[in-house]
């Protein structure tokens, strides 16, 4: 608040007008700091962006279920390989993003996104088995065989789902929302 000060100079002698002075003063105020903003996304927004990845990984999974059916079947094979590339490449830049995630916010967080980085990283080794397979098939005119260590890429992927899944629908969905992960749609 500020206030003045007059100031009366007296001489002895009457004068018509009083001379006067006039000083502000200030005194001192409190101020509340600003409040910090935090830095980062909140636990709300980690949620969120691994939320928007699983339909990406679903339907990553799904070309590949069909191209892989072709393939087995010795049907479409050129078209197949290229399905199963695709799938491979979005896999790839799932994983990726999801290696990108701050979590530290999020129950049990960092052992989600291991999870999941687990999960995404199996997935895509598998993905790369069906389509060194499928390209065989395709050069070779479909002789047979299998994908060389899809089974055991498929069951390590299955299994890092799985826990990822238990996390996310137990201890992320009930608190943040979002869509609940089924391990088979992945």
């Amino acid at each position: 608040t500020t206030g003045a000060v007059v100031a009366v100079k007296l001489t002895g002698k009457p004068s018509p007008t009083p001379t006067t002075s006039i000083t502000p003063t200030t005194t001192p105020s409190t101020t509340t700091p600003p409040t910090p903003t935090p830095t980062g996304p909140t636990a709300q927004n980690e949620a969120d962006a691994i939320n928007n990845l699983l339909p990406q990984a679903a339907t990553s999974r799904q070309e590949l279920v069909s191209a892989v059916a072709q393939v087995s079947a010795c049907s479409n094979l050129s078209g197949a390989v290229s399905e199963i590339q695709q799938s491979a490449n979005s896999r790839s830049n799932e994983l990726s993003t999801a290696q990108g995630f701050q979590v530290g916010k999020l129950p049990d967080g960092f052992r989600l996104k291991s999870d999941l980085v687990q999960a995404l990283q199996y997935s895509l080794n598998a993905d790369n088995d069906y389509l060194s397979w499928a390209q065989g098939q395709e050069t070779d005119g479909c002789s047979g065989g299998s994908p060389s260590n899809v089974t055991t890429d498929n069951d390590g992927a299955t299994n890092y789902k799985e826990l990822f899944a238990n996390i996310w629908n137990q201890q992320v969905v009930p608190q943040y929302g979002g869509s609940e992960a089924n391990p088979n749609n992945m």
